[in-house]
């Protein structure tokens, strides 16, 4: 698997964070519908059904760190 964007990087850290996609957006600089779609995007590349399931899956394959 190629490696996640710079941007889906600090999307998945906000998710992983426990910050809304409004709080992601903010501290971003980005509409809160962009988060969703990265957010989506990613759920779709790691095949997770949840969000939480992403940020496990996100662990496991070394993408995001604890």
């Amino acid at each position: 698997m190629r490696p996640i964007s710079i941007r889906q990087y600090e999307v998945l850290t906000g998710i992983a964070g426990g910050e809304t996609a409004k709080q992601t957006a903010e501290r971003l600089g980005i509409a809160a519908c962009t988060v969703e779609v990265h957010r989506r995007r990613l759920r779709h590349r790691f095949e997770a059904k949840t969000t939480p399931h992403l940020v496990k899956l996100a662990m496991e394959q070394g993408a995001l760190t604890a």
